[in-house]
Protein backbone atom coordinates (compact mmCIF):
# COMPACT_ATOMS: atom_id res chain seq x y z
CA UNK A 1 0.00 0.00 0.00
CA UNK A 2 1.30 3.10 -0.87
CA UNK A 3 1.72 6.15 1.20
CA UNK A 4 -0.66 9.21 1.58
CA UNK A 5 1.98 11.12 -0.07
CA UNK A 6 1.99 8.70 -3.05
CA UNK A 7 -2.17 8.89 -3.16
CA UNK A 8 -1.92 12.15 -3.35
CA UNK A 9 0.74 11.96 -6.52
CA UNK A 10 -0.81 10.13 -8.20
CA UNK A 11 -4.66 11.58 -7.85
CA UNK A 12 -2.98 15.43 -9.22
CA UNK A 13 -1.14 13.24 -12.10
CA UNK A 14 -5.06 11.81 -13.48
CA UNK A 15 -6.36 15.26 -12.66
CA UNK A 16 -3.37 17.36 -14.81
CA UNK A 17 -3.96 14.72 -17.54
CA UNK A 18 -7.70 15.18 -17.33
CA UNK A 19 -7.39 18.94 -17.02
CA UNK A 20 -5.13 19.46 -20.22
CA UNK A 21 -7.26 16.92 -22.14
CA UNK A 22 -10.58 18.56 -21.15
CA UNK A 23 -8.94 22.09 -22.20
CA UNK A 24 -7.83 20.38 -26.05
CA UNK A 25 -11.23 19.26 -26.70
CA UNK A 26 -12.75 22.90 -25.38
CA UNK A 27 -10.34 25.04 -27.85
CA UNK A 28 -10.57 22.57 -30.70
CA UNK A 29 -7.61 20.35 -30.27
CA UNK A 30 -10.00 17.67 -30.27
CA UNK A 31 -12.75 18.15 -32.15
CA UNK A 32 -16.65 16.39 -31.42
CA UNK A 33 -16.56 12.98 -33.21
CA UNK A 34 -12.93 12.94 -33.35
CA UNK A 35 -11.39 9.53 -32.13
CA UNK A 36 -8.33 10.77 -29.54
CA UNK A 37 -4.90 9.61 -29.67
CA UNK A 38 -4.02 5.85 -28.36
CA UNK A 39 -3.79 5.63 -24.48
CA UNK A 40 0.36 4.63 -24.88
CA UNK A 41 0.44 8.07 -26.98
CA UNK A 42 -1.05 9.68 -24.37
CA UNK A 43 1.02 7.86 -21.25
CA UNK A 44 4.16 8.30 -23.94
CA UNK A 45 2.63 12.66 -24.29
CA UNK A 46 2.02 12.95 -20.88
CA UNK A 47 4.67 10.96 -19.13
CA UNK A 48 2.71 9.23 -16.68
CA UNK A 49 1.05 5.40 -17.04
CA UNK A 50 -1.75 4.14 -18.35
CA UNK A 51 -3.91 2.93 -15.61
CA UNK A 52 -3.13 7.04 -14.99
CA UNK A 53 -4.25 7.88 -18.50
CA UNK A 54 -7.34 5.45 -18.08
CA UNK A 55 -8.87 7.56 -14.87
CA UNK A 56 -7.91 10.34 -17.09
CA UNK A 57 -10.10 9.55 -19.47
CA UNK A 58 -12.83 8.17 -17.14
CA UNK A 59 -13.00 11.29 -16.01
CA UNK A 60 -13.33 12.68 -18.86
CA UNK A 61 -16.64 10.44 -19.59
CA UNK A 62 -18.12 10.69 -16.30
CA UNK A 63 -18.56 14.91 -17.16
CA UNK A 64 -19.73 13.57 -20.89
CA UNK A 65 -16.93 14.96 -22.79
CA UNK A 66 -15.60 11.62 -24.48
CA UNK A 67 -17.48 8.11 -25.18
CA UNK A 68 -15.37 5.21 -24.38
CA UNK A 69 -15.77 2.61 -26.61
CA UNK A 70 -14.56 -0.36 -25.79
CA UNK A 71 -12.58 -1.95 -29.01
CA UNK A 72 -12.56 1.40 -30.88
CA UNK A 73 -11.25 4.09 -28.85
CA UNK A 74 -12.24 7.36 -27.04
CA UNK A 75 -14.10 9.77 -29.06
CA UNK A 76 -15.13 13.56 -28.45
CA UNK A 77 -18.60 13.83 -27.48
CA UNK A 78 -18.79 17.63 -26.65
CA UNK A 79 -16.44 20.56 -25.83
CA UNK A 80 -17.90 21.35 -22.64
CA UNK A 81 -18.98 19.01 -19.25
CA UNK A 82 -23.07 18.36 -19.58
CA UNK A 83 -23.23 20.08 -16.60
CA UNK A 84 -21.83 23.21 -17.56
CA UNK A 85 -18.02 22.49 -15.17
CA UNK A 86 -15.78 19.95 -14.43
CA UNK A 87 -16.93 17.22 -12.31
CA UNK A 88 -14.82 17.34 -8.69
CA UNK A 89 -11.89 15.77 -8.55
CA UNK A 90 -11.48 14.58 -5.00
CA UNK A 91 -13.24 11.78 -5.90
CA UNK A 92 -11.26 9.83 -8.61
CA UNK A 93 -13.39 7.95 -11.05
CA UNK A 94 -11.85 4.35 -9.81
CA UNK A 95 -13.25 5.32 -6.51
CA UNK A 96 -16.26 6.83 -7.75
CA UNK A 97 -17.20 3.37 -9.67
CA UNK A 98 -15.80 1.12 -6.59
CA UNK A 99 -18.56 2.90 -4.62
CA UNK A 100 -21.37 2.18 -6.56
CA UNK A 101 -20.54 -1.24 -7.26
CA UNK A 102 -20.48 -1.40 -3.17
CA UNK A 103 -23.80 0.47 -3.05
CA UNK A 104 -25.34 -1.30 -6.12
CA UNK A 105 -25.27 -4.45 -4.46
CA UNK A 106 -26.80 -3.67 -1.26
CA UNK A 107 -29.39 -1.47 -3.35
CA UNK A 108 -30.26 -4.73 -5.47
CA UNK A 109 -30.25 -7.21 -2.17
CA UNK A 110 -32.72 -4.77 -0.84
CA UNK A 111 -34.68 -4.17 -3.95
CA UNK A 112 -35.28 -7.86 -4.09
CA UNK A 113 -36.75 -7.60 -0.67
CA UNK A 114 -39.05 -4.61 -0.99
CA UNK A 115 -39.76 -4.20 -4.67
CA UNK A 116 -43.77 -3.35 -5.62
CA UNK A 117 -44.99 -4.88 -9.25
CA UNK A 118 -44.64 -1.00 -10.01
CA UNK A 119 -41.28 -0.80 -9.41
CA UNK A 120 -40.23 -4.17 -11.11
CA UNK A 121 -42.47 -2.68 -14.45
CA UNK A 122 -40.51 1.06 -14.28
CA UNK A 123 -37.30 -1.25 -13.59
CA UNK A 124 -38.26 -3.58 -16.99
CA UNK A 125 -39.21 -0.10 -18.80
CA UNK A 126 -36.18 1.05 -18.24
CA UNK A 127 -33.73 -1.77 -19.16
CA UNK A 128 -35.50 -1.85 -22.52
CA UNK A 129 -35.19 1.89 -23.23
CA UNK A 130 -31.39 1.62 -22.06
CA UNK A 131 -30.98 -1.01 -24.62
CA UNK A 132 -33.40 0.60 -27.64
CA UNK A 133 -30.45 3.42 -26.93
CA UNK A 134 -27.68 1.45 -27.54
CA UNK A 135 -26.09 3.28 -29.96
CA UNK A 136 -26.67 6.91 -28.47
CA UNK A 137 -24.62 7.14 -25.14
CA UNK A 138 -26.01 10.38 -23.57
CA UNK A 139 -29.35 9.08 -24.14
CA UNK A 140 -28.22 5.29 -22.72
CA UNK A 141 -26.49 7.06 -19.81
CA UNK A 142 -29.89 9.11 -19.01
CA UNK A 143 -31.77 6.14 -19.00
CA UNK A 144 -29.09 3.73 -17.26
CA UNK A 145 -29.01 6.51 -14.10
CA UNK A 146 -33.22 6.65 -14.44
CA UNK A 147 -32.37 3.03 -13.52
CA UNK A 148 -30.21 2.70 -10.83
CA UNK A 149 -32.27 5.28 -9.47
CA UNK A 150 -35.78 3.31 -9.80
CA UNK A 151 -33.98 0.57 -8.30
CA UNK A 152 -32.78 2.88 -5.03
CA UNK A 153 -36.45 3.78 -4.91
CA UNK A 154 -37.44 0.25 -4.88
CA UNK A 155 -35.51 -0.27 -2.06
CA UNK A 156 -38.30 1.82 -0.02
CA UNK A 157 -34.98 3.12 1.68
CA UNK A 158 -34.57 6.96 1.72
CA UNK A 159 -30.86 6.99 2.78
CA UNK A 160 -30.00 4.38 0.10
CA UNK A 161 -31.98 6.80 -2.62
CA UNK A 162 -30.38 9.50 -1.24
CA UNK A 163 -26.63 7.89 -1.55
CA UNK A 164 -27.00 6.15 -5.22
CA UNK A 165 -28.59 9.63 -6.04
CA UNK A 166 -25.22 11.38 -4.97
CA UNK A 167 -23.20 8.78 -6.47
CA UNK A 168 -25.07 9.10 -9.85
Amino acid sequence: MGSMTELSATKRLYERVARDLSQKIADGTYAVGQRLPAERHLAVTYAVSRPTVREALIALEIDGLVDVRMGSGVYVLATSPQSGQAGRMDVGPFELLEARRAFEGEACALAAEHATEEDFATLSALVVEIEAHADDILLSEDADRRFHLALAKATQNSAMVAVVDMLW
